[in-house]
């Protein structure tokens, strides 16, 4: 038991470093922090959106992040009705 304890705790030490470290980088990055301006979101939360989209050049317009992101609804039509599917991952 004493073992568990002792490997629990250092594994706790060791997420503080990790987690410090994430800090650090995503203050300075101006992504994240322009990022955190927005109700609801964190460093950590920001610095995910960050890493996620990667260089946001790639997009051409907003509407191509937003479908990227799985934001866009997506419309069919089968048969003369249309279905709307919206695809939220």
């Amino acid at each position: 038991m004493g073992i568990c304890l002792d490997t629990l705790e250092k594994v706790g030490k060791e997420k503080e470093k990790v987690e410090e470290e994430i800090e650090r980088q995503a203050m300075r990055d101006k992504d994240v922090l322009r990022l955190m301006q927005i109700p609801g979101i964190n460093l950590l939360s920001g610095f995910i959106i960050t890493a996620e989209i990667g260089e946001i050049e790639r997009f051409p317009n907003p509407g191509k992040l937003s479908s990227y992101a799985g934001l866009v609804p997506l419309f069919c039509t089968i048969w003369k009705r249309t279905k709307k599917r919206c695809k939220i991952s």
